[in-house]
């Protein structure tokens, strides 16, 4: 089937509408956010395959929240946004960080979020954007799994602006560099950060 590259984009943007709706129906911006998601989906799905590979595009995946598209990175940096802006409104700020206070979970993500620059560089050596696409999708689930861990109790433990004094600052900062981080793999692949 042959298309013209406006009916493909269209397309998008339609089906991106769609999730986006599902997932935050009150949004603002939905026909922005849709175009972004719409239309980083289509070039992430390019750009996360090796160029000698045979490219297997299926919308469901592309537009998928769940992992591998870009929809998945684009919403792990909202989520980051998210909290920013709580943070803000309740007028917390990373001052007063205690670095001391943080555990394996938060070493593990600053870890996965030092890596832009060497992954940018092999990148660039080698025509590469599918590294950036990867690291991308590495730093949203590490984001996710930081986010969404639970104590031996069930009960989430890594929360950011309900840890004690210190803790809460330093787990701020490190939301804020997963933010820019993401944004920033994003953007090297010329895809939009809602």
């Amino acid at each position: 089937i042959t298309l013209a590259i406006d009916t493909v984009l269209d397309e998008a943007k339609r089906r991106a509408r769609a999730v986006v709706e599902e997932k935050n129906p009150e949004l603002a911006s939905i026909d922005e956010v849709a175009r972004q998601v719409g239309i980083g989906a289509l070039r992430f799905a390019m750009l996360r395959s090796e160029a000698k590979r045979v490219i297997d595009f299926r919308w469901e995946q592309a537009l998928s929240l769940q992992g591998d598209s870009a929809p998945y990175v684009q919403y792990a940096h909202a989520r980051a946004c998210s909290i920013l802006r709580a943070a803000a409104n309740a007028g917390v700020t990373e001052a007063g960080a205690d670095w001391s206070k943080v555990g394996r979970l938060e070493v593990k993500l600053a870890q996965e979020l030092t890596r832009l620059p060497e992954v940018t560089l092999a990148a660039a050596r080698e025509f590469a954007p599918h590294l950036v696409a990867q690291y991308g999708l590495d730093v949203a689930t590490a984001w996710n799994g930081f986010y969404n861990h639970r104590g031996a109790d069930g009960k989430p433990d890594t929360q950011v602006l309900k840890a004690e004094p210190g803790l809460r600052e330093a787990r701020l900062a490190l939301v804020r560099k997963v933010k820019e981080t993401l944004e920033s793999a994003l953007g090297l692949l010329g895809i939009g950060a809602p």
